[in-house]
């Protein structure tokens, strides 16, 4: 009684306890076909031997039934299934009842109508009444002894059943002694408690009823934690968009698709305020879904649905978000950035390349670059509009795309920034040429070695170099047997000199050698233009080539010298 108090059903102890009492009941069945006992005010009686002595009475089971006016109970086979239970519970509503309460005991048992006990009260017992007697010796095999029925019922809880009784019985003669024992003997009880041995298996420790704020196992706790912290994680906002998704496909009436639908809008903003991006792409995702497998979905339902994400790939949308990324306002994680920008339309390329270099963040840059190689493989016709942007951030960007994708389909926009204003743009331009070979982008590069801008000519005669392009010779040729190429820096004049040898090959050996090694004394050529000659040379794998670089390693020219035999070397690898 006192477990099925302190306990809620579903307790471990409760349950536990419960079940041994039916594995009890079922063991006496094996021996007797009715369990009946007979309630006095010691305890339940079976063949007038204590089974159950009282103990305490506010807790008792025994004193209950007999102070309630019972005398006689039996319980048959099938008992402990669901009325004892049932029988127990009723019990300990009885031990809370008050003298104001217009039930008792008798009235709780008879409303419950069982149909595996039977009981006989005290008033109950009149002239006419006939008694209910207990099924006879002749029905039972062999009689069992109270220690035996003990033994089945309580198992291996006997033992501490038999000592409670002990120590009921003894409590009269005792009384004095215990009084008298004064502080002393009670500090020596408690200590003698603390030190006795732990209880053999199956005894039930009376130390695990005593009521406790952790009486759950470490694995049901560790259990618990887990599911609040799950529950704590989990994304509210995703489950309200899901039940939000399910009503619109389910329910085809057109207020409620209409209400759906205007709710979506309104929570759009909201998720994007907090930075909730991995809610404001699921509801993308699913609303791209829904368009297509939605049934009788109206025209302007449609309409409004494909409006939430046209909404949110508007540039100025974007914009104010990218903007609310950099100043911090929301921080969401980079996965959940990228799952939002995968949902973001082409048509937005140039404002990600705007806001690209503006960000502190790597990983938000690194993020926003991948988003924008999607956006041009998946669009060319978006990068075309991006090179016409009137913002030079824009382009050169979108001018990196080009030159690290190979892009096709942008030729005219590429050809148009020739003569443009900005040398920063025309020298980005030219990786982005030669990483989309075409013939009009190389006839642009030939175009470009004659820019007034050293680092663009230069840049673009070593793209021209790199493709190996045949229709660049005739330009490259007249510039390196010209007189002007020697008044430029000996960076442009090495680059020229090394294209030309790459390009022309064994059929420029010839113009190389006499730049390289002079006949006519009265044609004085200097150092630094015999050495661009002895290094384009070393471009060139022919017998010729070798000879006239092995002659000039002889040269008295220190310059020449080390320049021949560098290109030697080189020629050698």
């Amino acid at each position: 009684m006192r477990t099925l108090s302190m306990y809620l059903p579903n307790n471990p102890v409760r349950q536990q306890t419960i079940e041994a009492l039916r594995e009890g009941l079922s063991g006496i069945w094996q021996q007797i076909p009715e369990f009946a006992l007979t309630v006095s005010e010691a305890g339940l009686e079976w063949e007038s031997g204590i089974v159950l002595p009282v103990g305490e009475k506010s807790e008792s089971l025994a004193w209950t039934l007999f102070q309630d006016g019972m005398r006689w109970i039996a319980f048959s086979p099938g008992v402990e299934e669901e009325e004892l239970i049932t029988f127990l519970g009723l019990v300990q509503r009885a031990q809370a009842l008050t003298n104001e309460d217009e039930d008792d005991l008798r009235t709780l048992l008879w409303s419950a109508d069982f149909q595996f006990i039977r009981y006989k009260m005290a008033e109950l017992a009149g002239s006419d009444a006939k008694p209910i007697e207990s099924a006879p010796a002749a029905e039972s095999a062999s009689r069992l002894t109270v220690e035996e029925l003990r033994e089945l019922l309580l198992g291996d809880t006997a033992d501490l059943v038999r000592d409670a009784q002990e120590e009921a019985e003894g409590d009269g003669d005792g009384q004095e002694d215990a009084e008298s024992g004064g502080a002393g003997q009670k500090a020596q009880g408690g200590a003698d408690a603390q030190s006795s041995p732990a209880a053999p298996k199956g005894v039930v420790n009376l130390a695990e009823y005593e009521s406790t704020l952790y009486f759950l196992e470490q694995t049901e706790i560790d259990y618990l934690k887990d599911e609040v912290r799950r529950e704590y994680d989990q994304n509210l906002n995703k489950n309200v968009l899901s039940m939000l998704f399910d009503i619109l496909e389910e329910q085809a009436e057109v207020e409620a698709r209409t209400e759906i639908i205007s709710i979506l809008s309104d929570f759009l903003p909201h998720l994007l305020n907090s930075g909730d991006f991995h809610s404001v792409a699921y509801l993308i995702s699913e609303t791209q879904i829904v368009l297509g497998r939605a049934e009788e979905m109206l025209p302007e339902h449609q309409q409004l649905l494909a409006g939430l994400t046209i909404t949110f790939s508007r540039p100025e949308a974007v914009e104010q978000l990218l903007e609310a990324l950099e100043v911090a306002t929301i921080e969401p994680s980079i996965d959940e950035t990228e799952e939002l920008f995968v949902h973001l339309a082409p048509a937005v390329l140039g404002t990600i390349l705007k806001w690209h270099g503006r960000f502190a963040n790597g990983e938000v840059r690194q993020t926003l670059r991948g988003v924008a190689t999607r956006m041009a493989e998946e669009s060319p016709d978006a990068v075309g509009v991006a090179l016409e942007s009137p913002e030079r951030v824009v382009v050169i960007e979108a001018l990196r795309l080009v030159a690290k994708g190979g892009l096709e389909g942008v030729g005219d926009q590429l050809v148009g920034l020739v003569g443009h204003d900005d040398v920063g743009i025309r020298n980005a331009l030219i990786p982005a040429l030669a990483g989309a070979p075409s013939s009009q982008t190389m006839k642009t590069l030939v175009k470009l070695m004659e820019d007034t801008d050293p680092e663009a000519r230069t840049s673009a005669v070593k793209a021209l170099a790199m493709r190996r392009y045949r229709g660049a010779l005739p330009v490259l040729e007249g510039v390196v047997l010209g007189k002007e190429l020697r008044t430029r820096d000996l960076t442009e004049r090495r680059a020229f000199f090394e294209a030309y040898g790459i390009i022309a090959g064994e059929s420029g050996v010839s113009k190389l050698r006499e730049i390289l090694l002079p006949k006519l004394f009265w044609r004085t050529v200097d150092s630094d233009t015999r050495a661009c000659a002895a290094m384009a040379l070393g471009h060139v794998s022919s017998q010729a080539a070798r000879g006239a670089l092995q002659r000039a390693t002889k040269n008295r020219d220190l310059v020449v010298r080390s320049a021949a035999m560098r290109a030697l070397r080189q020629d050698q690898k």
